[in-house]
């Protein structure tokens, strides 16, 4: 989950909700990226938010830990605003991402 960008005045309350919804679904682990994504982070916390939460300031270092986290039959969610690019992590976890181009925003070399 990464940080959302364009919620203006609901920034925190957006940023708490999905800690809600993470609590809700009850995720083994998550992932957070980006510095409002630490909003989720503090509000799993005083939940007492019983997996493993690991937060990456950027998609790229998030990357290869997400990579190596995966085991078969894991339900995965990719959310996060345009800021933070959440589509290299999409590309890292494809499982032909040869297609990327094909199939995710930002790839051309004007978005590295």
């Amino acid at each position: 989950m990464g940080s959302m960008a364009e919620l203006g005045a609901k920034n925190d309350a957006g940023h708490r909700e999905v800690a809600e919804k993470i609590m809700e679904v009850r995720a083994d682990l998550v992932f957070l990226v980006g510095i409002d994504a630490k909003i989720i982070q503090n509000e799993l916390d005083k939940r007492k938010y019983w997996g493993r939460v690991i937060w990456f300031n950027t998609s790229d270092e998030a990357r290869l830990p997400i990579q190596n986290a995966i085991l078969e039959g894991d339900m995965i969610l990719v959310k996060g605003s345009q800021a933070v690019r959440m589509e290299k992590i999409v590309k890292e976890i494809m499982a032909d991402p040869m297609n990327a181009e094909k199939l995710l925003v930002r790839q051309g070399p004007n978005w590295d």
